[in-house]
């Protein structure tokens, strides 16, 4: 459907740490061979900072297809955009958590700074245990937050935990 716009088209594997095309098809249906076949590239790609990349060509030059019309979110009917979007209403609304990236990256320092890293191994079956896990899997989900950017930042934390965070969240995510 998108070649038929006629426009360059690109598809971004930004879910993973480790490119899905590069692990091998044997290791794409057991966690435990997963995280064998992946563990040197999480370990040298997890920790590096990602370099700028500007896109070339002319950001102004007109398009080959039609953009959906512009909206003003400050004015616009934000429940008539909800009902075309075919949103869920019947989930209600979480009053602990905010969206957007902001938020989430506030969520993830204050569970990093309240000592849920080091503790993760320890606290995270605890189910009624709220500090114990990051609770960043909406923000990850939705990509308010880079998968990228959570494994750096926990690979440059410490404590007894982090090894057990890293686990699940390079290999089980």
């Amino acid at each position: 459907e998108m070649r038929s716009l006629g426009g360059p088209f690109w598809l971004v594997d930004c879910a993973s740490v480790v490119p899905s095309a590069i692990v091998p098809k044997s290791a794409c249906h057991r966690a435990y061979a997963y995280e064998r076949a992946t563990e040197a590239l999480h370990a040298q790609l997890a920790p590096k900072d990602w370099t700028e990349v500007h896109a070339g060509g002319d950001a102004n030059a007109p398009l080959d297809f039609e953009l959906p019309a512009a909206v003003d979110l400050r004015t616009a009917d934000v429940e008539a955009l909800l009902k075309d979007m075919e949103v869920d209403m019947s989930v209600a609304p979480v009053a602990h958590t905010r969206g957007g990236s902001a938020e989430g990256y506030a969520r993830w320092s204050s569970w990093v700074d309240g000592g849920g890293l080091k503790t993760y191994a320890k606290r995270r079956n605890e189910s009624l245990d709220v500090r114990g896990v990051s609770r960043m899997s909406a923000f990850l989900n939705t990509g308010m937050v880079s998968p990228m950017r959570i494994a750096r930042l926990a690979f440059a934390g410490s404590g007894a935990g982090k090894g057990k965070f890293l686990n699940e969240f390079l290999t089980w995510r």
